[in-house]
């Protein structure tokens, strides 16, 4: 993306929002400057000057050009581990998301373990999918005591929010 395409855009979102970016600003800017920057954007919602939703709308889609951004950047630069600082940046290349596989380890004791938990993964998933079809309380019965016990369904968590999808 060139950075004429890139003012571009922000020229267009702040007519909308009120909100404006440099790119030049954004590269030599702080991590106290960039929170400053944001401090000021929330005040302007909450004093009335910008709509929320086209603030918001304004993040999603910056969101999305950095995060593609980024993602095509990946690898182009080349800096073999070196530790350094740039525009405010420390800068370090590491292994990140590590994961390990031990299924091809060879270690009895852990090759036993996980015969005999993945049946039991099994059949807790199968449960809790048929507790979260239940809607609510039932009464069930042990077959060999007799004993009846009541079943709940479980409890559901979560956040309302937003969902921004960019057409």
């Amino acid at each position: 993306m060139s950075k004429n395409l890139f003012l571009e855009i922000q020229e267009e979102q702040t007519e909308n929002t009120g909100l404006a970016m440099e790119l030049n600003s954004l590269l030599t800017s702080d991590k106290s400057a960039l929170t400053e920057k944001i401090s000021d954007a929330l005040q302007m919602v909450n004093d009335g000057l910008v709509d929320p939703l086209d603030a918001l709308i304004y993040a999603k889609k910056g969101e999305y050009i950095f995060s593609e951004l980024a993602a095509g950047l990946k690898g182009k630069s080349d800096i073999q581990g070196s530790k350094f600082s740039r525009h405010s940046v420390n800068i370090l290349e590491k292994m990140v998301g590590v994961k390990y596989d031990y299924a091809n380890c060879g270690e009895p004791e852990y090759d036993a373990l996980i015969a005999k938990i993945a049946p039991l993964l099994e059949q807790k998933k199968k449960i809790e999918e048929r507790l979260k079809k239940q809607d609510k309380k039932i009464v069930q019965v042990d077959e060999e005591t007799g004993e009846t016990f009541d079943v709940y369904p479980p409890v559901k968590t979560g956040t309302l929010s937003l969902q921004l999808t960019l057409k």
